[in-house]
C-alpha cells in the first residue's frame, strides 16, 4: 500500500469517492477524485473515477452535405418507426436500421 505525502492512501480516496457518490454528491467526488489522481497518477481505480467524472469536452467537426443527409434520413427512419422499436435501443445508420436490443 503506497501513501502519499498527507499519508492519505488511495484506497481512503477510493472511499471517500464510494462515499460521497453514495450520498449524490458528484461535485465533491470529482474534486477528491482530481486530487487522488494528483497524488495517484498510476493507480487503475482511481484513473477510472478521474476519467468517467471528468469535466465533460464537446468538439465541433465540419459537417458535410453527405454526413448531413445521412442524419436527415436517420431522423425520419426514427420518426417512421419510433412506435415499432418503442423500449428497444436501434443503431440507425444513414437511415438503415442496423441492430436493436432489448435492454
Amino acid at each position: 500500500m503506497t501513501t502519499n505525502i498527507n499519508n492519505k492512501t488511495a484506497e481512503y480516496f477510493i472511499r471517500e469517492m464510494d462515499a460521497a457518490l453514495d450520498i449524490g454528491d458528484w461535485q465533491s467526488t470529482q474534486e477528491i477524485g482530481i486530487e487522488a489522481a494528483r497524488h495517484y497518477p498510476d493507480n487503475g481505480e482511481i484513473y477510472r473515477y478521474a476519467y468517467i467524472l471528468a469535466t465533460s469536452k464537446v468538439t465541433v467537426s465540419p459537417s458535410d452535405p453527405e454526413k448531413r443527409k445521412n442524419i436527415q434520413a436517420s431522423r425520419q427512419w426514427t420518426r417512421e418507426n419510433w412506435q415499432k422499436y418503442r423500449r428497444n435501443w436501434v443503431a440507425v445508420k444513414a437511415g438503415e436500421l442496423l441492430a436493436t436490443a432489448i435492454p
